[in-house]
């Protein structure tokens, strides 16, 4: 946060007088600019507020907490983890104000270290099953602008207006194991989009998931360029199967939720033991 006012400071006032700017204009309020403060340290403390008040209720498993109550066999499955810490700053819940009328109302995501996103490397981040809900990708271009955002969907996407407003790409593709019509494999999107590592990867594809990481598994090299994963797990047998591979594939679990609106779906967030190098 503090890192973040400096560089706003030093850099955007600058280039906003010298355009003749009296506000500064984010997504979803103007905040005045005074005494070479870029924006004032008020409007600033609200956006930080705003985004990281979404607090950890008690269904949530992450390191440094109390176990939440065993409710069903997702709870009694995530019990037999370790939760660990992130390897570099803090996890945060990543999700901002999608100011549309009447958005899609999604989840947010558990990110580590967010603010550091693209600061000392190019920082990309995907997600893959949008359906139009944008609440994570507006809370990781708010937090880490430098970030390239990419949201997948073969369904539904969001409009132009939006992409405009927030400031991410959007593809009609979705992720299988093989190129199709309008899917494509996570090593076409990469050479596609001329990348070569995934700062984050979040997934919520209603099942999908599963034959995605079975074929990822078989392809080490793409696997390790992948720095952390949120998926949502649909059923207990994935759930169960699927942390411990990965566990196995060198990522450990950092964050995991019980979904309430859906009965078989788990929200799990995984981090690579060791950060890949570029």
């Amino acid at each position: 946060y503090g890192d973040r006012v400096s560089q706003l400071n030093r850099v955007g006032t600058e280039k906003a007088r010298q355009m003749g700017w009296a506000t500064f204009d984010t997504h979803d309020q103007s905040c005045p600019l005074r005494d070479r403060i870029h924006p004032t340290d008020e409007c600033l403390i609200q956006v930080y507020n705003t985004l990281f008040g979404i607090p950890l209720d008690a269904k949530t498993y992450v390191s440094g907490r109390p176990l939440p109550p065993m409710v069903d066999e997702r709870d009694r499955i995530l019990r037999e983890h370790v939760f660990v810490p992130c390897h570099k700053g803090n996890g945060l819940l990543v999700g901002g104000k999608d100011t549309r009328p009447n958005p899609v109302v999604g989840e947010p995501k558990y990110v580590c270290d967010v603010l550091h996103l693209g600061k000392d490397k190019p920082c990309v981040v995907y997600s893959f099953g949008s359906w139009d809900e944008i609440m994570f990708e507006v809370g990781i271009k708010t937090l880490a602008p430098q970030c390239e955002v990419h949201t997948f969907d073969p369904f539904k996407l969001p409009t132009a207006d939006s992409v405009r407003a927030f400031n991410f790409s959007v593809h009609s593709w979705g992720i299988d194991t093989q190129d199709s019509h309008n899917m494509r494999t996570l090593s076409s999107i990469m050479h596609t989009l001329n990348h070569d590592h995934v700062d984050v990867l979040k997934m919520d594809v209603e099942g999908t998931e599963v034959p995605f990481l079975k074929w990822l598994m078989k392809r080490p090299l793409l696997m390790r360029s992948i720095d952390q994963f949120q998926i949502e797990f649909h059923g207990t047998t994935a759930l169960k199967r699927y942390i411990l591979l990965l566990e196995e594939h060198g990522f450990r679990l950092m964050h995991a939720r019980v979904n309430d609106a859906c009965k078989q779906c788990t929200e799990v967030a995984f981090q690579s033991v060791e950060l890949p190098t570029f």
